[in-house]
Parts: structure tokens; C-alpha cells; sequence
């Protein structure tokens, strides 16, 4: 049995990936094989030297705002989403920000 000559070859798809930082977003693109895990993109967003800096390891990672598993299959047009630990609790940055404004 022959297979169509586009099914031979592998897909390639575009992900958009977002790393919020203090001095704003960075978003880079990634060109990966459709069914790529979050697992393999994150693998080859260490390898990127724009990316080295990024904290990936104690990150939740999401897609358009949902956490996924690390076995989830990326499809074209996911936006890939690093969610970074907060460092201060929102309740206690609203009461620093309060009593900071009655002075």
C-alpha cells in the first residue's frame, strides 16, 4: 500500500511560546513536528540561547491559559505558556500597596 506523498513527510507547525519576565513578555516561535510533546518543546527551548535564561524547571507550563500535562501533543497554532511561581501573595502585594498609599 502507498502512502500519499504528504503523509510521508513529517508536518511541521508553528508554536508561539511566552515567558513573562519583570521587564515585560518574550515570546519566541517554535517550528516542531505536529505531535510534539510540551515535554520536547521545552527540551528544545533549553537548547536556544534566547531562551537560556529562562526558569523552565519550576514553571507550570499552559496552553491559551489552561495547564497541560507534559505528554500533551502541541498542534499549529498553540500558544505555549510559562507560568513562573508568584513572589509575593496577590492578598499581601494589595496590602503592602494600601498602606503605601495612606502614607
Amino acid at each position: 500500500m502507498r502512502f500519499p506523498r504528504e503523509l510521508a513527510q513529517k508536518l511541521i507547525v508553528d508554536v508561539e511560546v511566552l515567558y513573562g519576565e519583570a521587564s515585560g513578555v518574550s515570546r519566541v516561535t517554535l517550528s516542531v513536528e505536529q505531535g510534539t510533546t510540551v515535554a520536547e518543546a521545552v527540551r528544545c527551548l533549553r537548547q536556544r540561547t534566547d531562551c537560556a535564561h529562562w526558569q523552565i524547571e519550576r514553571a507550570a507550563i499552559g496552553v491559551f491559559g489552561r495547564i497541560k500535562s507534559l505528554d500533551y501533543e502541541l498542534a499549529k497554532g498553540d500558544r505555549l505558556e510559562v507560568y513562573l511561581p508568584l513572589g509575593l501573595d496577590p492578598k499581601e502585594a494589595r496590602r503592602l500597596r494600601a498602606k503605601n498609599q495612606r502614607r
